[in-house]
Parts: C-alpha cells; sequence; structure tokens
C-alpha cells in the first residue's frame, strides 16, 4: 500500500483569541540614565524587567493593564 500524497492546508481560526496581540505591547522607554536602547530581559505575567545595552542599568516595568497595588 502506498502513502498518500500531500494534503491541502486547512483553514481555521482560533475561537475567542484577539488576531492581533501585540496592539496593547508595551513600547519601552529610552534609558533614564544614558539614553541609549534597552532589552526586556524576563518577562512575567505582571512585570517586564528591563536592563539597558550600555550601562547595564536594570529596572521593572509593570505591564499594561496590569498595574497592580501591592501592600496590605
Amino acid at each position: 500500500m502506498l502513502p498518500e500524497g500531500p494534503r491541502p492546508p486547512l483553514s481555521a481560526t482560533l475561537r475567542d483569541q484577539p488576531t492581533e496581540r501585540r496592539q496593547s505591547r508595551l513600547s519601552p522607554d529610552p534609558c533614564a540614565a544614558c539614553g541609549h536602547d534597552v532589552n526586556v530581559m524576563l518577562r512575567t505575567p505582571y512585570v517586564l524587567y528591563m536592563r539597558c545595552n550600555r550601562c547595564l542599568a536594570m529596572w521593572t516595568v509593570s505591564k499594561p493593564g496590569y498595574e497592580r497595588e501591592f501592600g496590605t
């Protein structure tokens, strides 16, 4: 028995998922110390850890829509 030939691709969409999730993405500001570009080093569900490419300063930025008050 010979294997079947290639099948045509399926046209499908995911339900209840936004088609473009980058529209609410945070655009990072340049480094406050030296004005150079920054990289996102780590992502958590609520916070981005940023690092400057030149002076290696690190800081955190809350994700858009997830600004939370911590405390008791």
